[in-house]
């Protein structure tokens, strides 16, 4: 029995949608039809021909047509009374079956040449019966769309959802791509000088960066940044406080360039974002080594083969944006030949290996066992670093090294 959808139903049909549907139940109704027809003839084997058949298909075919004709008609026209639905699809069905009956009736009459065995009490009880069933009949199959309709519903939010997933991963990427492609390459060599670096994203998009510019011949700097949160929203920070670093260290000491990019990140970011970031400066001419912090961990400086010494940077620690008024201080060192400076992010010492966090003194004496190999510092670290557990945050290593200058 082809039925009409509830207004009230999620989903609307498309109209071929609501044609197949119609055909799908009408050929139910007929199949019905003709189980009814046989089981009416088990008592009577002679009512089981092919002409008796014909006349059960014809009656589930009518009374689904006479269903489907009450619900477009009577149930649409009185639900703006807002009266139940579920009893007004019932009352459609069961008339709509007793129509659809009686035109059967009528319509095999009409065949049989009226014949006057078929006009008896009879014909009433049967005509209800076959109403009642219809509206049984026709609340399952209005049960069974609705089930159809959300079903469909929730694949197609399950596709849109994948789809969304899929483009979302695909972006991530290219964010990945693209912000890998702004950070320095992980080697590079100067006059006097040379800086290793290496970045591992716990995300796809990383909230650590680093980089790495020049300031006259002999002098570059160095940078180590972790910028609060993670994911897209991050890395554009990350992009932001890269572009600006070297217009703000321009013809000022390190400590100023943190006061003033301080100033413009507190004015532009939110309230719970911030970046904690170590700014290094170091003239290869005359060795001189600069250190400003926001808020990372102390670099380490290694004299000699293991011997290292954390550089503390007095005054204020806070990471840029947190708050208009820091003020930050530096810290300055001389850099003989073959001396060393690791930059990290604070993802290393908090990582857990085996449950247990890592911890700035045992960080510490990984550095370095890994030092005693210079060729490979950075990877000998990481190195350790490689049963930890699933990544929590980003991890990120500098390493600056004063070599001798060519003559």
């Amino acid at each position: 029995m082809s039925m009409m959808r509830n207004p009230d139903d999620p989903a609307p049909y498309s109209r071929s949608a609501s044609w197949r549907k119609g055909v799908r139940y009408s050929l139910i109704s007929m199949v019905i039809g003709l189980f009814v027809s046989f089981f009416i003839g088990l008592g009577d084997s002679n009512q089981l021909t092919p002409l008796q058949f014909a006349f059960g298909a014809l009656y589930g075919l009518l009374i689904s047509t006479g269903a489907w004709m009450t619900e477009v008609f009577f149930v649409s026209l009185l639900q703006e009374r807002r009266l139940p639905t579920a009893l007004l699809r019932f009352v459609s069905y069961f008339l709509g079956g007793m129509i659809g009956h009686l035109v059967a009736h009528t319509a095999v009459l009409a065949f049989l040449g009226f014949d006057h065995r078929w006009y008896s009490e009879v014909l009433v009880v049967r005509t209800v019966v076959f109403g009642l069933f219809a509206a049984l009949i026709g609340l399952v199959f209005h049960a069974n769309e609705r089930l159809r309709v959300r079903l469909r519903e929730r694949e197609e939010a399950l596709r849109r959802s994948e789809l969304a997933a899929a483009l979302a991963e695909s972006e991530l990427e290219i964010a990945r791509s693209i912000q890998e492609r702004l950070l320095p390459p992980p080697e590079i060599e100067g006059s006097g000088f040379r800086v290793s670096a290496r970045n591992v994203a716990a995300k796809v998009v990383a909230g650590d960066f680093y980089d790495v510019f020049r300031e006259g011949d002999s002098t570059v700097c160095c940078v180590v940044g972790d910028v609060a949160g993670k994911g897209v929203g991050a890395s554009l920070i990350m992009a932001s406080v890269k572009a600006v670093l070297p217009l703000m260290t321009s013809g000022r000491s390190v400590s100023e360039a943190l006061d003033a990019l301080n100033a413009k990140l507190h004015s532009e970011l939110a309230s719970r974002e911030f970046v904690a970031l170590v700014l290094v400066r170091f003239d290869a001419a005359t060795g001189i080594l600069q250190v400003a912090n926001a808020g990372l961990p102390d670099p380490l400086l290694v004299r000699g083969a293991r011997d290292l010494e954390p550089l503390t940077v007095p005054g204020q620690r806070l990471p840029l944006g947190a708050m208009a008024s820091t003020l930050y201080e530096e810290h300055e060192v001389v850099l003989a030949e073959g001396d060393r400076l690791l930059l990290y992010s604070d993802g290393l010492p908090e990582a857990r290996i085996d449950g247990v966090e890592v911890g700035y003194q045992r960080f510490v004496e990984i550095a370095a066992r890994a030092a005693e190999a210079p060729s490979s510092w950075l990877d000998g670290i990481l190195h350790e670093f490689e049963e930890a557990d699933e990544d929590e945050d980003d991890r990120t290593l500098v390493a600056l090294e004063r070599r001798e200058a060519p003559r």
